[in-house]
């Protein structure tokens, strides 16, 4: 794979944006690429694109390397050097220093209570992206994405600074409050032997549809039994006195008492 950072220009208003691309085809060149194939990811761009058209726009290619990680710091280094300029085109870049996304507020008008009307109206809304499934070759496509790789392979020089960043994040992580210990041992304290009886009785007559019972088979379908390798207690039967597993002794021997 091929990854190349870029600049677009308006050449009439003199607006400009920075973006990355990575090229997964072979033999295929930024210069093929770029404004050719690929017009990025900004919804931005693509409407300057559709209003003024492709000759209204000057590309140029900064850096062309085959480590993602690279080009990636360059991108958002650039962003972030450029983001309070008027004629930016970024919305947005991710502070590596401060772990988090940083917003742009050039231009930012709104009230706070406007802001007060959007919280409240997201708030218990579910995430965009909830539910969202993916394929099994996706899956599989993000977990072998980086694997047997090495920090300094993904992000080349700038591996030293997230290999800090994750290590003084797990370090500044704050410690369990007397507060929150409190509150711990209060919802345990609530779990009595009464309380797991009635939650036994209410699944206990429990009937599952033919597909929930059909996602269980598939779920647990491979996968060995929880008690498998654990040695079960051998009774003898009161009827046939022949030794058995105390699981199966109600199996064979169906009788009123």
């Amino acid at each position: 794979m091929l990854t190349y950072v870029y600049k677009i220009t308006v050449k009439e208003t003199g607006q400009f944006y920075h973006g990355l691309r990575t090229i997964k085809k072979p033999n295929r060149s930024p210069a093929c690429d770029l404004f050719v194939t690929y017009f990025t990811s900004s919804k931005t761009v693509k409407s300057l694109v559709k209003k003024l058209g492709i000759n209204a726009f000057a590309t140029e290619v900064i850096f062309i390397n085959e480590n993602h990680g690279e080009g990636y710091f360059l991108e958002q280094r650039l962003i972030k050097d450029s983001i309070d300029d008027p004629l930016c085109l970024n919305k947005q870049y991710f502070d590596f220093g401060k772990g988090k996304t940083i917003f742009s507020n050039f231009g930012n008008t709104h009230s706070l209570e406007q802001k007060e009307r959007w919280s409240k109206i997201r708030k218990g809304c579910p995430a965009a992206n909830k539910g969202i499934r993916y394929s099994s070759e996706k899956k599989v496509n993000m977990k072998n994405k980086n694997k047997g790789r090495s920090y300094e392979e993904i992000y080349g020089d700038q591996a030293g600074i997230i290999k800090e960043k994750i290590k003084s994040s797990s370090q500044s992580r704050s410690p369990i409050t007397s507060e929150t210990r409190l509150k711990l041992k209060a919802a345990q304290s609530r779990r009595t032997p009464e309380s797991y009886r009635r939650a036994a009785e209410k699944l206990k007559n429990r009937v599952f549809s033919e597909e929930t019972l059909f996602r269980m088979s598939i779920a647990k379908k491979g996968k060995p039994a929880h008690n498998k390798g654990i040695p079960t207690t051998k009774v003898s039967c009161v009827i046939c006195h022949k030794e058995c597993d105390v699981r199966s002794l109600g199996r064979y021997h169906k009788h009123n008492p």
